[in-house]
């Protein structure tokens, strides 16, 4: 690449030295830059060659990373399916032994009765209570089968409530009896059912009752079941055999309550 000179001057001069001094020629040319184009184009190549490399790199980088991601996401993945597995294997099994447990203890209390709200008393007989107690709802026990009375500790030591009388009788038919008895006392004596004054127990008049033994989960239900079965004007909340069962009225059909989730299924 030529570099461009800029023009001397030749113009004439009255001194002849001066002129000839003008006339020789003057070095002004400007430098030139070394600008060829192959070296241009080589460092271009290697810094194209450069980023391509670093950009190959780095993508390898983010797809291994990837791929390690997704496998780490998918031994996850299967982990929580297994988890998920077991936790509705072991909520099955649960089930199962709450239910065998629930069976056991109902079987356990089969052979009791328990009279409730009968005032504590010290010294009291409280076998002779249990006798007066069959006697005036007219339920057939002989004393040989009556294996044991006792008053039952409370749940709830700051309860008001006296403590309730267990009887354990010797054959399940005889607490079956008994019950019934009871319920067809009551029925037939609505305006005066079985109290303490019935039992010649002196003091205010108190209503006294006579239910199966439950286990705790089973009164904590039933008393939840009363409270929804008011709420809901239900007519009829009773045990039988362990069980709870509500009634509407006297035409609709009774329904089974087997926990809290039945309770909000009531209409």
């Amino acid at each position: 690449m030529s570099c461009i000179s800029p023009p001397t001057s030749t113009a004439p001069s009255d001194d002849p030295g001066r002129e000839e001094h003008a006339q020789q020629p003057q070095n002004t040319s400007l430098p030139c830059s070394d600008t060829s184009l192959p070296g241009n184009a080589v460092t271009l190549q290697q810094i194209s060659s450069l980023l391509d490399d670093d950009f190959t790199r780095t993508t390898d980088f983010l797809a291994l990373q990837q791929t390690e991601l997704k496998a780490k996401l998918e031994v996850s993945s299967n982990t929580f399916l297994e988890l998920q597995k077991q936790k509705t294997s072991l909520e099955i099994e649960l089930t199962d032994v709450q239910r065998r447990l629930d069976a056991l203890e109902k079987s356990s209390r089969s052979l009791n009765v328990e009279i409730q709200l009968v005032p504590d008393k010290r010294n009291e007989n409280i076998l002779l209570t249990g006798k007066q107690l069959f006697s005036v709802i007219q339920a057939i026990v002989e004393e040989a089968n009556i294996r044991c009375v006792r008053r039952r500790a409370k749940l709830n030591p700051q309860s008001t409530r006296p403590r309730n009388i267990l009887v354990t009788l010797a054959t399940e038919r005889q607490r079956d009896i008994i019950i019934s008895t009871f319920k067809k006392y009551n029925k037939s004596n609505k305006n005066n059912p079985l109290n303490t004054t019935n039992l010649g127990i002196p003091g205010n008049k108190q209503a006294v009752y006579v239910t199966e033994h439950l286990p705790p989960y089973l009164k904590s239900l039933h008393a939840e079941t009363r409270k929804a079965a008011k709420g809901k004007r239900f007519k009829y909340v009773w045990i039988k055999y362990g069980n709870i069962y509500v009634r509407k009225d006297d035409t609709s059909p009774a329904l089974l309550i087997k926990n809290s989730n039945s309770l909000s299924k009531l209409q």
